[in-house]
């Protein structure tokens, strides 16, 4: 941390020095300072915190022009022997220059106003006035893109809200037809159990009653079988007494006829 201040403290003690050069180069070609300062200024690339420092200083002169008129004063009375009215109307004019010269800059907003300027530079990263407008038209092209953007997500915005609400309605509209549906399925599945309880019912009366049919059947069959049974007997018993009774008679037959050959032997 040292070091970095040491170079910072160097790097402030060159910006002077150069201040200082271009001061003395600027006597010596017959400019004031103040005027090779804002040329450079204006001309050459310089860094912000350069150009504050000479705001500051012109700032400062401007405030200190009073003494400057005093000054003058002085050196007219100890070098000329003009009288007090002469004096007084050649140093009017430089008292007039230097109070319009303290105004105009008063009214621009004097060093403030220059920086809040420097505080822009300073946050945009621009070095010029060139710069600085580059950066300004850069920002209102993406200002009003933002604002496009706005507009646009205001418009998706309201969309979107609309969509919402009607689907709230749609959904509600569902939620009734989902819960009508549902009583009409209650009462179809009643009706089809129903139904079904009543096909059984007919189905076991059906088996029933085929079950009854098929015993009486039976029955009358059986009673048919019996009868045909106990004929087929009798017709049995018949024929065999029949036959019985025809070989007694051949008997008898075949005794009288033996009986009778004997007694005409």
């Amino acid at each position: 941390m040292e070091k970095v201040g040491l170079y910072v403290e160097e790097m402030n003690a060159d910006q002077e020095r150069k201040v200082d050069r271009m001061a003395s180069r600027s006597i010596s070609v017959g400019k004031s300072p103040m005027e090779t300062l804002w040329v450079r200024m204006t001309e050459e690339e310089m860094s912000v915190k350069m150009r504050s420092k000479l705001l500051k200083g012109f700032d400062k002169f401007l405030q200190n022009s009073g003494k400057m008129e005093e000054d003058v004063l002085e050196k007219i009375a100890s070098n000329t022997t003009c009288s007090e009215q002469t004096k007084s109307i050649v140093v009017e004019q430089l008292r007039q220059f230097s109070e319009e010269l303290r105004i105009r800059w008063s009214a621009l907003g004097g060093v403030t106003w220059m920086k809040s300027v420097m505080n822009v530079m300073r946050a945009l990263d621009v070095e010029n006035a060139d710069d600085l407008e580059r950066s300004f038209v850069e920002m209102r092209s993406t200002n009003e893109c933002a604002e496009k953007w706005r507009k646009n997500y205001e418009m998706l915005k309201k969309e979107l809200l609309d969509s919402q609400n009607k689907w709230a309605v749609e959904k509600e509209n569902l939620e009734s037809a989902v819960r009508e549906l549902s009583k009409t399925a209650g009462h179809l599945r009643r009706r089809a159990e129903e139904a079904e309880m009543t096909a059984t019912a007919a189905k076991q009366g059906q088996w029933i009653r085929k079950n009854a049919d098929g015993s009486s059947n039976e029955s009358e069959t059986s009673v048919e079988l019996f009868s045909m049974r106990e004929k087929i007997q009798g017709q049995a018993s018949w024929k065999a007494r029949r036959s019985t009774a025809s070989r007694i008679s051949s008997w008898q037959a075949t005794q009288k006829e033996d009986k009778r050959q004997s007694e005409s032997t």
